[in-house]
């Protein structure tokens, strides 16, 4: 998780917090987040749209189709913000 300095962050941190504890997440600073053999796989993907990291590490290492069917769709209130 990626958190920037924000209004809206700084208002909602401690519950966001407490929810993050009560169901047992652990958490470690950037430095060992990093070591995770994730970040070491080349991205291949690239575009000017935004996905996530983690869609750009499925593309790839090639997944394709089936990979992505259970991802949440996008509600139509986004869509219609995004153009």
């Amino acid at each position: 998780m990626l958190l920037h300095s924000s209004l809206l962050n700084s208002d909602c941190m401690d519950a966001l917090a407490q929810m993050y504890k009560k169901n047992n997440y652990d958490f470690v600073d950037l430095d060992t987040a990093l070591e995770d053999e994730a970040y070491q796989t080349e991205i291949t993907v690239f575009g000017d749209w935004g996905i996530s990291w983690i869609d750009r590490w499925a593309l790839s290492s090639g997944k394709k189709g089936e990979f992505f069917k259970s991802e949440p769709a996008t509600p139509e209130y986004i869509k219609q913000l995004a153009k």
